[in-house]
């Protein structure tokens, strides 16, 4: 056994006292903690990084060179506002389902339509990657959330 090692210390030290309960538990208001399960990490990820791609769409000159390269240069800033719409959707669903579904249903929505621009102007699969994924990701989300 190690020198520093706590085993050989009788369980009454590492009891926490009475006296000091309170700040070890959970507070009243807040829910019981939920282990995390894929659906969960899955809603996460996805709200995560179309928080990120909208509000690149929104400001990136990147973006705006992307979208002039696709033709949709109009839809720029109503694709970058329905993919930050959507990433606070997916977040709010994880209380209200109403909201996963609406997210995560439009958000494939979104996606298969970025796929097919994708196709329609002859990128290949490396670049329509991200689009297919995240769109069979919020399908997963929007079919996993109905059970």
């Amino acid at each position: 056994m190690h020198p520093f090692s706590a085993r050989h210390l009788p369980e009454s030290v590492h009891a926490v006292p009475q006296s000091h309960k309170f700040l070890f538990s959970r507070p009243a208001f807040l829910p019981e903690r939920q282990p995390m399960n894929f659906h969960t990490i899955a809603i996460l990820g996805s709200s995560a990084t179309f928080l990120i791609y909208g509000g690149l769409c929104l400001f990136s000159f990147y973006m705006q060179s992307e979208f002039k390269r696709f033709g949709l240069e109009q839809y720029k800033t109503l694709t970058g506002f329905l993919e930050v719409l959507g990433g606070v959707g997916l977040l709010v669903g994880l209380k209200w389902p109403l909201a996963l579904w609406l997210a995560s249903g439009g958000l494939s929505l979104l996606m298969l339509a970025g796929l097919v621009v994708r196709i329609r102007i002859g990128d290949g699969l490396l670049l329509s990657l991200p689009a297919l994924t995240l769109m069979i990701l919020n399908a997963y989300i929007l079919l996993k959330s109905f059970k």
